[in-house]
């Protein structure tokens, strides 16, 4: 039970779902966060590019009719006009529909790329946050999070970037009025808050949340009457809260993400026929975690218990991070991971100058003008060299100036390590990642640095002196090696 759990009153308790997707859900709300942040950019850049190439052949290439005219008044003559429509509006406006459709194709793939959305979720929802739970971990996110939240007609979708969103059926509440409720708490908290659509009190939504009769934990079925707790108790998650952005070790990459750790939940369903779905959950607390009180409320209801963390056994290290000890993890970071990274960029950018101008000077029929371009690129190189080295410069600085901060403000992090996953816990805030988050984990003479993603975008520190003995780096040790991917000796 959480300090925010306590606080509660009768009329602000937390609103409960259970969600087992539909296909079409994820499909349509991902394409509709991703028309919101990212299509009109897209749709620019393809209209610059291709209203550019087009009206330079137009009105450079020696083989269009429409270059021999010297004048703006001779280019506005009526025999022009067809083709500079055509190269103006015509191709630019088929190229951007021809990415539009394209990018609305690779949407209709959402579902299938994220395996998450592939067994049923839980959310509970306060009004300063909403608290998930889905096949891999547990996290509690705050509003602000959030970039965008949008209503269509059957679902509000959160989200924090364009591969980042929760989708909240509307199905899946117990009735308009509850609906009503989620609008409100997403209004006034939300940053940015669109409706997306007309019929947002769509008559012909079923709600399904009270159809819900049970759900089974360990074996015993649990009663729960229209998902509401009994008379006089307040419905209560059993987590602490969560949050990754601020558990982020590396200052410099402070990632919105939170995932949880597995639990398997079945509910049994009553849709007025003889189906049913029957989902199970597990109520192991994670360990470490404080020995509870006795509860002034009844903790035993279903919901509050299948929300709580799996993590079962494993080695608990707490660590107060010592002046310098985020500093030295970030220098090795930068020099490791973020500079070769930067340097790919820039060899990129370098290498596609000349394949731009070799492309437009053939589009255009223009050999000479792109001899003159190449004859001028190892001058544009030079230029380059010192652009480039205070771009990375000005961000090692800024990154070594965030760590002093982080100094400042230093707080107790506690780092569970177990065969589920890694828990992370600072005051009330707790994140659990299974170990397949992790893609690399570098080891110093003094540190354990643990790499988010891929592309390594968060970075969780464990000093070896934060350990009790030995005995338990030795674990610690082994354990890393054995669950994640890349495990790499640093000398």
């Amino acid at each position: 039970m959480t300090d925010q759990s306590k606080n509660l009153s009768p009329g602000n308790e937390p609103i409960f779902i259970w969600v087992q997707y539909k296909e079409e859900e994820i499909n349509s709300c991902y394409w509709q966060v991703y028309k919101q942040l990212q299509l009109p950019h897209r749709l620019f850049s393809m209209f610059a590019l291709s209203f550019s190439v087009a009206m330079g052949y137009v009105l450079l290439s020696p083989e269009s009719p429409v270059s021999s005219a010297n004048t703006l008044a001779e280019l506005m003559q009526i025999d022009y006009l067809p083709g500079l429509l055509i190269a103006g509006v015509g191709i630019p406006s088929t190229c951007m529909a021809m990415v539009y459709l394209l990018l609305h194709h690779l949407s209709q793939d959402s579902f299938r790329k994220r395996p998450n959305f592939h067994f049923p979720m839980m959310y509970l929802l306060y009004p300063t946050g909403i608290q998930v739970q889905f096949a891999t971990g547990t996290g509690m996110i705050d509003w602000r999070q959030f970039s965008l939240v949008l209503e269509t007609g059957e679902s509000f979708c959160l989200a924090s970037n364009i591969n980042d969103v929760f989708v909240l059926p509307k199905r899946c509440f117990a009735s308009a009025a509850e609906v009503e409720a989620v609008r409100a708490i997403l209004a006034a908290n939300s940053r940015n808050f669109k409706k997306i659509g007309k019929d947002f009190d769509a008559t012909s939504i079923v709600y399904e949340k009270k159809a819900i009769s049970s759900v089974m934990i360990d074996g015993e079925q649990f009663s729960i009457p229209d998902m509401l707790p009994p008379p006089g108790i307040i419905e209560t998650p059993g987590l602490l809260q969560q949050s990754l952005d601020d558990l982020s070790i590396n200052a410099s990459n402070s990632t919105n993400t939170s995932s949880s750790a597995s639990n398997n939940a079945i509910a049994n369903t009553d849709t007025n026929s003889e189906n049913s779905t029957n989902t199970c959950a597990d109520d192991a607390k994670a360990p470490g975690s404080l020995p509870a009180a006795k509860p002034d409320i009844d903790t035993s209801y279903p919901p509050a218990q299948a929300l709580e963390s799996s993590l079962k056994t494993g080695l608990e290290v707490e660590v107060l991070y010592q002046t310098g000890e985020i500093a030295q993890a970030e220098s090795i970071y930068f020099f490791r991971k973020r500079l070769v990274l930067l340097g790919m960029i820039y060899i990129s950018l370098a290498l596609l100058m000349p394949l731009n101008f070799l492309a437009l000077g053939y589009v255009w029929h223009l050999p000479q003008a792109t001899e003159v371009v190449m004859g001028l690129y190892q001058q544009f190189v030079l230029l380059l060299v010192p652009i480039y080295i205070g771009h990375a410069v000005s961000i090692y600085w800024n990154i070594m100036q965030r760590t002093k901060l982080n100094d400042a403000a230093a707080q107790v992090f506690v780092f569970q390590l177990t065969e589920e996953g890694c828990g992370v816990r600072t005051g009330e805030r707790y994140v659990v990642l299974a170990w397949w988050h992790f893609e690399e984990c570098w080891e110093t003479d003094e540190q354990l640095m643990m790499l988010l993603g891929s592309r390594g975008r968060t970075m969780f520190v464990i000093p070896k002196r934060a350990f009790p003995d030995r005995l338990g780096l030795a674990y610690a040790t082994n354990l890393l090696q054995r669950k994640i991917k890349r495990y790499k000796v640093l000398a």
